[in-house]
């Protein structure tokens, strides 16, 4: 039960930002935009799994997902950091 509740905020918290920033930036060719989100979230599921499987020997499993936090942060930083500026942008 934890697993599927985490893995709603998950997908809630982690993907939802980057279609919502792809769907409001793209008005030609949205269709391409979202196809290439959702390939890049495919990517990322299985990514995660390869990092961790080179990092756990090195780092160990605190900091491994330590990384993996700042990953995620810098990522969701810079989603925020465009949602903004096309909002502001569409605004005027």
């Amino acid at each position: 039960m934890t697993q599927g509740l985490l893995m709603g905020f998950t997908i809630a918290f982690g993907v939802q930002p980057a279609v919502t920033v792809v769907g409001q930036h793209f008005k030609e060719r949205r269709a391409l935009a979202m196809g290439l989100v959702s390939t890049g979230s495919a990517l990322g599921g299985i990514g995660f799994p390869l990092m961790f499987d080179q990092l756990l020997p090195r780092l160990g499993f605190p900091n491994s997902l330590r990384l993996a936090a700042v990953k995620i942060a810098y990522v969701a930083a810079a989603a925020s950091v465009f949602y903004q500026l096309t909002v502001s942008v569409f605004a005027t």
